[in-house]
């Protein structure tokens, strides 16, 4: 047994003065008188008894001595030492990413996730405080520090898996931030593992790791896609064998629901193989592995034919080979090609490549390497071999793209206008301006393809797309989409319908948040008369189901914790000291010999004892009024939000700041912004 105060044995002073009492108690002694005859009245009064005794046993010093002893005890905060599991505040973080589906579990992965976190809890103390996190697509904090087992189990219960790629790094940050000021936290993540190097780097030192899963035997569609040559349309679907053993796999290809080819191939063990069918027009393209293995979500792979709106697109400027090859693998444009710079009347979009971009475009135009000026920048000399320094995150036509590679021999030195913005740029040499012209928006590059390896490439036509799409008021048109991508939405400004892949549709304002791809499936958007559908699918990361046990840092400080937590015993020694102090008084009162005054008093500095026992036993809470309210702003800063999504976040602040007049000290992931109610905008 362990004291938290071991001053309190000072108490135990309080055994002399309990003795004292004891002995300090006058006795005269006993003479045998043969008569009383010859005692005066007159004679002066003296004294023969002995103030100090001799100690005696009795029951009531006993119980007394006893009292003394507890109440020390009590006040030492007695606690016994135990060696736990779990920290007194625990964090239970689970996995519940796509390979957590996988049967080789009980049945699957996350249900043995999900009884080895209620084993935790069945050897804890019921003191110990829980947390719950979801590692899924969006991680959630599902239970905070509470007690409630109930609750903490309900939550576990209510897990499901997702067919998409778990954010680890975010839950663990998600768990971090759930610390506690006056309990120790620990965390212990349950998982198949397969981390990236950043999500086990994430993962805080003492993390106690439950690895779930024992096979790796699984077949998936890793990739799918349309091709168009000749009026042909093909598709072509990747099937990859994760076992080590080689299979015979049967395949199937649906058009709009129409079975159009069956097949069975043979794929050796850790390996791939491609089936190339030829399929006739149509939009919703599946292709469906019919044999079952540990993992289903991967064994349907969907993607949208060529039944898309096409864009019209001018290109004007001399040939070139790179525009012309990328141009000819987008079957959903439509290109018409002139030597001459002129207007784009009649085209959703014009490209003007190394010519002058006309004073009225007539449509949305991107200028590559234009020879005058525009409104967008001028073009004052050139810049060798400007290195790509800056990438606007914020804007869709390089958010997410990697361009550290690309060289540049030459480029045009140009001067943004004032209200342009540079969205890709170097040190002083802006390389990518976005702007309008006779009120069409428009793009100018500043470098010709041919000086650059952007062409050559894996950006390029991802960029490309991109760019047309964005200029033709449509999205870009991706070959698949994964659970837990952003759905591509237009930014027209108008309402959106959005259809999901049960059927159920929602309408979108221009102001909502851009919904998250949560499920696997066939989504669609209209906006007018304009219809997109996309194919999303389950995340291809989640197919290899090889459990890898993550490399976990040793904290010692938290294992000590775990090993020195002591279970607080005060409430059972405040208890016996009740039912002493009871039995203390029916003593007493058997061996009264005071005046009732004094009795009366004795019995309620006893009930005052008591009183005070109680209290310490409840351990009550003051509340005190208070006009103070501490309020806090937790606000999505993510690239699904867009621009109306940010505005009307502001404009809700700037109301409820206005109304309460409060200060807000908000914590950012790119800067920390203290504000108050009439300071500068929040969102920067």
């Amino acid at each position: 047994m362990t004291f938290a105060n071991p001053w309190g044995f000072l108490a135990l002073l309080g055994i002399i003065p309990v003795i004292g009492l004891h002995m300090l108690r006058p006795r005269r002694p006993r003479v045998a008188m043969p008569s009383t005859l010859w005692w005066s009245g007159e004679a002066a009064t003296a004294s023969a008894a002995r103030p100090w005794q001799p100690l005696k046993f009795s029951w009531l010093l006993l119980a007394q001595l006893l009292l003394v002893v507890l109440l020390a005890v009590a006040l030492a905060r007695p606690g016994i030492p135990r060696d736990l599991e779990v920290s007194p505040h625990t964090v239970l973080i689970v996995d519940t990413s796509g390979s957590m589906a996988a049967l080789d579990g009980s049945p699957t992965r996350l249900d043995a996730a999900r009884q080895a976190a209620l084993d935790l809890m069945d050897g804890a103390p019921a003191e110990t405080r829980w947390s719950v996190v979801s590692a899924g697509v969006e991680p959630e904090v599902l239970v905070s520090a509470t007690t409630d087992t109930d609750a903490v189990r309900r939550a576990l219960n209510g897990l499901d898996s997702t067919a998409g790629a778990g954010d680890t790094a975010a839950a663990l940050d998600l768990a971090r931030s759930l610390e506690t000021a006056d309990l120790p936290i620990g965390f212990a993540l349950f998982t198949d593992g397969g981390l990236t190097a950043e999500q086990e780097a994430a993962i805080p030192a003492g993390t106690d790791v439950t690895v779930v899963g024992e096979r790796r035997t699984n077949r998936a569609i890793s990739s799918m896609s349309i091709e168009s040559t000749a009026g042909q349309q093909d598709v072509r679907v990747t099937i990859t064998n994760h076992g080590s053993e080689d299979v015979t796999q049967p395949i199937r290809v649906e058009v709009d629901d129409v079975l159009v080819a069956r097949q069975t191939i043979r794929i050796a063990g850790d390996s791939s193989r491609d089936l190339v069918v030829a399929i006739p027009p149509g939009e919703r393209v599946r292709a469906v592995l019919e044999s079952q293995d540990l993992l289903e979500a991967d064994d349907v792979a969907r993607v949208v034919g060529s039944t898309q709106p096409a864009l019209t697109v001018l290109v004007a400027g001399p040939e070139d080979t790179f525009l012309q090859a990328l141009f000819a693998a987008m079957p959903s444009l439509e290109v018409t090609y002139a030597e001459e710079a002129r207007p784009g009347d009649g085209f959703d979009v014009a490209i003007y490549n190394q010519v002058d971009v006309p004073d009225r475009p007539g449509a949305p135009f991107f200028a590559i390497a234009p020879p005058a000026s525009t409104d967008i920048a001028t073009v004052a000399g050139s810049v060798n071999q400007p290195i790509v320094t800056f990438v606007d995150g914020q804007d869709p036509i390089v958010a997410g793209l990697d361009l550290s590679d690309v060289v540049i021999g030459e480029a045009q030195a140009l001067t943004p206008a004032d209200k342009a913005v540079v969205v890709l740029g170097g040190v002083n040499a802006p390389l990518l301006v976005r702007g309008e012209q006779g009120d069409q928006p428009g793009l100018v590059l500043a470098m010709p393809l041919l000086s650059t390896t952007l062409p050559l490439d894996a950006v390029f036509p991802v960029m490309m797309g991109r760019i047309v799409s964005d200029l033709g008021s449509v999205v870009a048109q991706p070959a698949t989409l994964e659970v837990g991508d952003v759905l591509p939405i237009p930014t027209t400004g108008e309402q959106v319908s959005v259809s999901f892949p049960d059927g159920t549709a929602a309408v979108l304002n221009p102001d909502d948040p851009t919904p998250i791809v949560e499920s696997p499936g066939f989504w669609g958007t209209t906006v007018a008369d304009r219809s997109l559908t996309f194919a999303a699918n389950a995340a291809g990361a989640e197919s290899d189901l090889a459990v890898r046990t993550p490399v976990v840092d040793v904290a010692p400080a938290a294992e000590a914790q775990k090993r020195d937590t002591v279970t607080d015993q005060l409430k059972y020694v405040i208890a016996a000291l009740l039912v002493l102090l009871v039995v203390e008084w029916l003593l007493a009162r058997r061996r009264i010999g005071v005046g009732p005054r004094q009795w009366r008093w004795a019995t309620a500095l006893r009930a005052a004892i008591a009183v005070s026992l109680l209290l310490a036993l409840l351990v009550p809470t003051l509340t005190r009024p208070s006009d103070q309210v501490a309020t806090v702003f937790l606000i999505d800063d993510s690239d699904s939000l867009g621009t109306p999504g940010r505005q009307a976040i502001q404009v809700w602040l700037d109301e409820a700041l206005d109304a309460s007049h409060l200060m807000v000290s908000e914590r950012w992931s790119r800067s920390d912004v203290t504000r108050r109610s009439n300071g500068s905008p929040l969102l920067m």
